[in-house]
């Protein structure tokens, strides 16, 4: 680099002004530090790099045995030591007090670590050619060497302190402001081999950190079990609605197969059975209509499997809500317009979806008659339907997969922290009992759990 401002200044009068000026040089790193920005070059080379601000030219690696005459010149330099014959260029120019860490100067963060005064001592002396001829405890810092700079007895990478093994976790985790924060501003201070592992690892580590940590972040969508005949799995799910006189309660049953769906009001669900068979599998969530012995009584003796989702996870239980959101729309606006609600739900029905072809056609094979006039009103079986809803899932994970992380296994015995929505924070748990993956849908964002302090078993949303 001063060799190449030397030059520039010399030939001031020849080259400044000029485009399509070519510089070349045999020594590499220089190529990648002008591609660089300013202020992550090493400080020493900042004020030369403002000093060649003035000069458009481009420069370019050549090895020294191409450059044939400043190759020659620089092996038999002239013999003159007065000052018009060479110039001698300084920086005074001091490091600003980094302002992050207090009382650096204080702390023999380097001059009592023995790989700290070798990387030093080797910098001031210069750096071999040959990496095999460099000490092995430094090795590490060969692919940064060319922005490695000491100054009083401190060792920066660019703007950057490198900091010894012995002062990492002091330096950083002293606020506890987690993982990205911690981070970002080692980014900005301190550096060592292997940085954004270790300290991964430190905040994983730290128990004031993971008390108060985020929930862990989505995992990928599991496709779940596709039906091969109607009404083969079901999803039920409850809600109200207020109308003029009361508030109505209601009880959805959807199909996975047709996506067809019945609308009751609560009372009795043999009658949705009886019209449409007994479903090998009945999805609902966790409300108490579904959770108690009369339910689970109901479930023996129509001989059906219930499964629930996953606590606090009603996107599990995806296509019953998805009914009902249907269902309260079509509740509002005929009640708002005093129109027919199972008019208005016998033209959703006719309606095709994003299978390609409507419930009722999936589910009766025929168009049922209604307000809207047809002229097709033959009956005919839809094919290939599950291959139909597997490719719609398989394209709704597609999107939903962005932004998800695959979440590392848990074993019986594994210390986790998990959080419960009744709780304030993070609790210090043991894996118990591992759950089995459901079939309806996201994956739950819990583990089975037994609590280190009661020895109680639970299953508890957002382990960690």
């Amino acid at each position: 680099m001063l060799a190449v401002l030397f030059a520039c200044k010399r030939f001031h009068q020849y080259i400044c002004g000029r485009k399509n000026i070519t510089i070349e040089t045999d020594h590499s790193p220089l190529i990648n530090i002008f591609k660089k920005q300013l202020l992550k070059t090493p400080k020493r080379l900042q004020q030369m790099i403002l000093e060649l601000q003035k000069y458009n030219f481009t420069i370019k690696y050549k090895k020294g045995a191409e450059i044939y005459v400043a190759d020659t010149l620089s092996r038999a330099p002239e013999d003159c030591h007065s000052q018009s014959c060479v110039e001698i260029y300084k920086i005074d120019k001091e490091f600003r007090q980094l302002n992050n860490i207090n009382d650096i100067e204080d702390k023999p963060i380097s001059t009592k670590d023995n790989v700290m005064q070798i990387l030093i001592k080797t910098i001031k002396d210069g750096w071999t050619e040959d990496k095999s001829k460099v000490n092995d405890n430094i090795k590490q810092y060969w692919k940064v060497r060319d922005e490695l700079i000491t100054n009083n007895n401190l060792l920066f990478k660019g703007n950057r302190l490198v900091v010894p093994p012995q002062m990492r976790r002091e330096i950083l985790n002293k606020p506890h402001q987690g993982m990205e924060s911690t981070l970002k501003l080692a980014r900005e201070t301190v550096y060592w081999i292997g940085i954004t592992d270790e300290i991964k690892q430190m905040i994983q580590a730290c128990e004031i950190c993971n008390v108060d940590a985020r929930l862990q972040q989505r995992e990928p969508l599991i496709i779940p079990v596709i039906p091969r005949t109607p009404f083969e799995i079901i999803s039920m799910d409850v809600f109200e609605f207020p109308t003029k006189n009361k508030t109505k309660y209601f009880l959805i049953t959807v199909d996975h197969y047709s996506d067809f769906f019945e609308i009751d009001e609560l009372d009795n669900l043999s009658a949705t059975l009886s019209r449409h068979g007994v479903p090998g599998k009945v999805i609902t969530d966790n409300g108490t209509n579904f959770m108690n012995s009369e339910f689970r009584k109901f479930a023996d003796k129509w001989e059906f499997n219930h499964q629930t989702s996953s606590p606090h996870h009603q996107q599990a239980n995806g296509k019953a809500e998805a009914a009902v959101k249907i269902a309260k729309h079509l509740l509002k606006k005929t009640l708002a317009t005093n129109s027919d609600f199972y008019k208005a739900l016998l033209i959703w029905r006719n309606t095709p979806n994003n299978i390609g072809s409507s419930p009722a056609k999936r589910l009766f094979c025929r168009w049922l008659r209604c307000d809207i006039p047809a002229t097709n009103l033959n009956q005919e079986v839809v094919p290939d339907v599950p291959n139909q809803i597997k490719q719609q899932r398989t394209y709704n994970k597609k999107y939903f997969d962005k932004g998800t992380q695959k979440e590392k296994d848990l074993k019986i015995g594994d210390e986790t922290k998990h959080y419960s929505h009744n709780e304030t924070k993070h609790q210090e748990t043991e894996v118990a009992r591992i759950t089995d993956s459901p079939s309806n849908g996201k994956r739950p964002p819990y583990r089975t759990t037994s609590s280190k302090t009661s020895g109680t078993t639970a299953s508890s949303p957002g382990t960690k």
